[in-house]
């Protein structure tokens, strides 16, 4: 298990189990959704971090997300996807 630090408000160091260190942001969203992103650096998760704070403020951050475009299935639709994908499996 990767041993998370806190360095700094909404700011972590990530110890991976193989030695290398990541940085992660972790904030919630204007739809008090939780959001974590992983990058490489410190100097890139402070920016993308305080970049995501500004836009938040300004109230353009719904701009700067991708919405989810929510799908309706229906059951039969679904049945035929699990026949599909599961028709060769034996048990």
């Amino acid at each position: 298990m990767a041993k998370i630090e806190r360095v700094d408000r909404g700011i972590y160091r990530v110890e991976n189990k193989d030695g290398s260190v990541s940085w992660m942001i972790d904030y919630l969203n204007p739809d008090k959704k939780r959001v974590r992103k992983t990058f490489s650096t410190k100097k890139q998760a402070v920016q993308e971090r305080s970049a995501r704070v500004h836009m938040m403020a300004k109230g353009e951050y719904s701009e700067f997300v991708e919405k989810k475009e929510k799908k309706s299935v229906t059951f039969g639709e679904l049945l035929e996807l699990y026949e599909k994908n599961y028709q060769d499996q034996t048990s």
